[in-house]
Order: structure tokens, then sequence, then C-alpha cells
């Protein structure tokens, strides 16, 4: 299993929500100021399905990741997928 951080403030509200509902994600509570997805497989998480702005979009990962990340894009979904090993590349991009 993967997962990544999310701080636990009302701005990132709307992503954990997502997540949260996705099947393929577990949502745990809060600790320590972070809540914490747990995801098996790869998982899409799309911007507009959260609502975010692309500034707070970009800033969603700033609480870790325990995982891979194949795409991060404002337009596109964010696709995670299962750890494979360490210090994977991330693209990013408007």
């Amino acid at each position: 299993m993967s997962g990544f951080y999310i701080l636990d403030v009302p701005e990132f509200g709307p992503l954990a929500r997502v997540a949260g509902q996705n099947p393929r994600c577990v949502l745990h509570p809060a600790i320590g100021g972070y809540r914490y997805v747990q995801f098996s497989g790869a998982i899409d998480i799309r911007r507009q399905d959260t609502g975010l702005n692309e500034a707070v979009w970009f800033g969603c990962l700033t609480g870790g990741l325990d995982g891979k990340i194949n795409t991060f894009e404002g337009r596109h979904p964010a696709r995670g997928d299962e750890r494979t090993g360490l210090n994977h590349h991330v693209t990013a991009g408007r």
C-alpha cells in the first residue's frame, strides 16, 4: 500500500473528501495535523472534482508521499500508484 499526507486544514478538505470517496483509498483520521490517504493500485484524483484552485492544488502533496506520482498536472488527474522504490520522477505542468 502507498499513500500521501494531507494537511488537516479547510483549504485541503475537498481533496480529503474526494480521496475518501475513492474505493481504492482509505482516509485515516487526523493525527498531528495531517490526514493520511492510503491507497492500493493506481488512483486518479482530478483537480476539477476537488474544486481546488491551482495554487492550492499544486501545494496539496507538500505533507508527504509514500508512493509514486505518475502525473500531477492542473488539467489532468493526479495519478499515483503503488511504490516500487524511492526517488521517482514527478511530471508537473500546467
